[in-house]
């Protein structure tokens, strides 16, 4: 697991360099290139010219091409470091491996930095003649590598590596050697030499390939990027400043001021709202032309990634939470809003969309308004094949709920399968005062349990999520399209989550005309939406 998430967080890492370089760039380079081989390959040997001028015209070709890509990597270079201070230097070879927790990640790095220059070897030794290619290459490779770390260094741009110009050199040697084993494969029909031309077309197609499955994953992260850039919440962000004796006159208008200090809202937060629905039928049933028959929210977790401080918060969220919600009357019709328990405006919808709708924006009115960037709504039938799917998960039973199912007796400790994770998760004795906050309590113990197991499970197989997603396809309905999920899944490998990260929401519960009611401390809530959704900002008097 641990070799899969470096290898991740390296294309992620590589994927936000190439995505700090404008668009244009790359459209431009395209557009050269073609013209490049284009001319290369059809406007040249149609010209009537001597064969000489051929070569020659042939091998500018090239140099344009190898030209084009050490254009790119500068950029990529300069447009993906931030200046310092400080001149950083390494000049210890091969210093990273030193350090066995990073070892994975060192060897990535430095691999990414072999092939980088592999292209331009093979540029540079294509043009060239046939002696002394590998001295010629090596030079022009250790000389441009030398190059960019001695702009990074006077620009202080980045650190000045060794390693750099050890892996950037190995790999332009690399281009050249596959360039002179190409010409030695092609050059004479012999048994060996058709073997090696074979290899060679494989793995030209090998590295084609995976050029194009970067591609299509750094395509789908940044495509998923901009979109999870949106609101889905229709409310507007409201938290207004609490002490205005603290309030400076002249005063920043996007700043929140509380207990004498500054918070600035995080843009950079990622908020997705999460349900577990409650219906008879196992499938998220779509019913139309019926309110309030839709099943309810029995689940509420709002999820908070903030790639700052790279943590993952889970804020739970009672169902019994009376705030404002949409009403409607039997036939679908607008009543206007009411204070009611926050997982019935779930049941007012279609039971599809609409539903996560109105769910999202009552959500979103209970914390002020807070933008939440997606959702997804799970039958809560679901759980069992959650579970079962990470090889089950053990707990130790707080409460006796064995009248549901034996194994589940108070202090014992067992490992959930099937439906004895669904009776732990969902089934709360509605005869008890605050049966939900029991619920919650076990949720909790649940799911910090759950993601202990579900880390041991991917490290048996990394195609568990993708698996999951199709199984669960029809239990669930979502606005994170595949190229969202590829981009949340690569920033939740750089973050965190741990016991302490997973939050109730403060309050009490009362026992309402009917049924439990759950009144949220007001003062706890905004001090938590400062905490985890807002940054303290340094305020000059």
């Amino acid at each position: 697991m641990k070799i899969l998430s470096d290898f991740g967080k390296g294309l992620d890492t590589l994927s936000s360099e190439i995505q700090a370089v404008p668009s244009w760039v790359y459209l431009a380079a395209v557009i050269l290139i073609l013209c490049c081989l284009v001319f290369y390959g059809l406007v040249i040997p149609r010209l009537h010219i001597p064969s000489e001028k051929k070569i020659f015209w042939r091998r500018g070709c090239v140099w344009g091409l190898t030209v084009i890509y050490m254009v790119c990597v500068l950029l990529i270079t300069i447009l993906t470091r931030e200046s310092s201070e400080l001149y950083r230097m390494n000049l210890m070879p091969l210093n990273g491996f030193r350090d066995f927790d990073h070892i994975n990640r060192e060897l990535i790095r430095d691999g990414a930095n072999l092939l980088l220059f592999v292209p331009l070897g093979i540029g540079f030794a294509w043009q060239h003649g046939k002696k002394r290619i590998f001295l010629h290459s090596l030079g022009f490779c250790f000389g441009f590598s030398l190059a960019v770390e001695l702009f990074q260094l006077g620009g202080k741009f980045g650190t000045f590596d060794v390693d750099d110009l050890i892996f950037n050199t190995l790999g332009g040697l690399l281009g050249a050697a596959l360039v002179w084993i190409w010409r030695k494969a092609f050059r004479k029909k012999k048994a060996y030499l058709i073997a090696v031309r074979v290899a060679l077309v494989f793995l030209l197609i090998l590295v084609v390939g995976a050029g194009g499955a970067f591609g299509a994953y750094h395509y789908l992260r940044t495509s998923g990027a901009e979109k999870l850039q949106g609101n889905v919440s229709t409310v507007a962000l409201s938290m207004e400043s609490r002490e205005e004796g603290t309030i400076p006159v002249n005063r920043d208008t996007d700043l929140i001021y509380h207990n004498g200090k500054a918070y600035r809202f995080n843009d950079e937060m990622i908020t997705l709202l999460f349900m577990g629905i409650d219906q008879r039928s196992e499938e998220v049933e779509q019913i139309l032309g019926i309110s309030g028959e839709s099943g309810q929210a029995d689940t509420i977790f709002l999820v908070a990634m903030n790639p700052l401080n790279d943590k993952i918060k889970v804020i739970a969220v009672s169902r019994d939470t009376m705030t404002e919600i949409p009403i409607f009357d039997a036939r679908g019709n607008y009543l206007g809003e009411e204070k009611n328990h926050l997982g019935l405006a779930y049941a007012f919808g279609d039971g599809r969309e609409k539903s996560c709708q109105y769910m999202v924006d009552a959500v979103s009115q209970l914390f002020y308004g807070i933008p939440i960037n997606g959702y997804a709504a799970f039958n809560m039938s679901a759980i069992a094949t959650i579970n079962d799917a990470v090889g089950g998960v053990t707990v130790t039973v707080p409460e006796d709920l064995s009248s549901v199912d034996p194994l589940l007796t108070k202090g014992a400790t067992v490992t959930l399968k099937g439906n004895s994770a669904f009776y732990f998760a969902k089934w709360r004795n509605t005869a008890i005062h605050d049966s939900n906050t029991l619920r919650m309590n076990r949720q909790k113990i649940y799911l910090e349990n759950f993601f202990k197991q579900a880390v041991k499970a991917v490290q048996k197989d990394y195609t568990l999520p993708a698996t999951l997603y199709q199984e669960l396809s029809r239990q669930m309905v979502t606005d994170i399209s595949l190229d969202k999920a590829v981009y949340l899944s690569t920033e939740a490998l750089n973050m965190t989550f741990g016991g302490e990260d997973l939050i109730a929401l403060k309050g009490a519960a009362v026992q309402g005309c009917v049924y439990d009611e759950y009144k949220v401390d007001d003062d706890a809530l905004y001090e938590l939406i400062l905490d985890v959704f807002y940054i303290e900002q340094e305020v000059k008097k």
